[in-house]
């Protein structure tokens, strides 16, 4: 059963890849790159981390003042939020990963890397609440979500798909930016860029900033195209 199911996640990575039009060693290097990436985090390796000019800037002119990240699952995640941690007070919503080991694992990293985590459930709420309190709160946005009922009908990749808006919903609540972050992996060293920074306000604000965000970040993979997980399910039909 394993076999097979490695076998379906390399032809789904590889019929994704294809349908993008992006070229077919990006596979091989995806899988080479994630296999390091679980390696050091299982191990708990130092994880360099270069936090790019742009982002640096950013942060430097806007401490003290409430931001959303739009992140994705992009290089090596763990590293970029304790990247980021040593800058900005963070707070990251997260799920909780489905083996408890790596669960465990991954909520005793982020604390020692000082970043706060809060369940999806309730997060608009809790996370409207960090942002008051001048924090910045991080969510990823690359994901499908679960049902369609408030989701951005959205393209990424070659595909139509359906985005995630409550990343650009917070920040239009608060009133505060939203950045689009993403982050590669060159050389054992993992380089986060900020690709945008949006200014969500009003309903169609929140649909305009998602789509934006989801094409930043669809740019963002084409020029890095091993550096995006590519095992997640991100063109499924949703229920309503």
């Amino acid at each position: 059963m394993a076999g097979s199911g490695l076998r379906w996640r390399r032809a789904h990575v590889a019929t994704a890849v294809a349908r993008a039009g992006l070229p077919a060693h990006a596979v091989d290097t995806f899988y080479a790159r994630l296999g390091a990436h679980a390696l050091a985090f299982a191990a708990g390796s130092a994880m360099p981390v270069v936090v790019g000019p742009l982002l640096r800037h950013a942060i430097d002119t806007t401490q003290g003042r409430a931001k959303v990240v739009w992140a994705s699952h992009t290089g090596n995640w763990e590293a970029a939020l304790a990247g980021m941690a040593v800058h900005l007070p963070l707070v990251a919503i997260v799920k909780r990963q489905s083996q408890r080991w790596a669960d465990d694992l991954a909520t005793r990293r982020r604390a020692q890397a000082g970043v706060a985590l809060l369940p999806p459930e309730g997060s608009l709420r809790a996370g409207a609440a960090a942002l008051a309190r001048g924090k910045t709160v991080v969510a990823l946005g690359d994901q499908a979500p679960t049902r369609r009922r408030g989701a951005v009908a959205d393209t990424f990749l070659g595909a139509d798909c359906w985005s995630d808006p409550s990343a650009a919903l917070l920040a239009a609540r608060a009133r505060c930016p939203l950045w689009v972050v993403a982050q590669h992996w060159d050389r054992g060293v993992t380089h986060v860029e900020l690709l945008g920074g949006l200014e969500p306000r009003g309903p169609a604000g929140v649909v305009e900033a998602t789509r934006r965000a989801t094409g930043l970040l669809e740019a963002f993979v084409r020029v890095h195209p091993a550096d995006w997980l590519w095992l997640h399910r991100r063109w499924k039909e949703l229920p309503r």
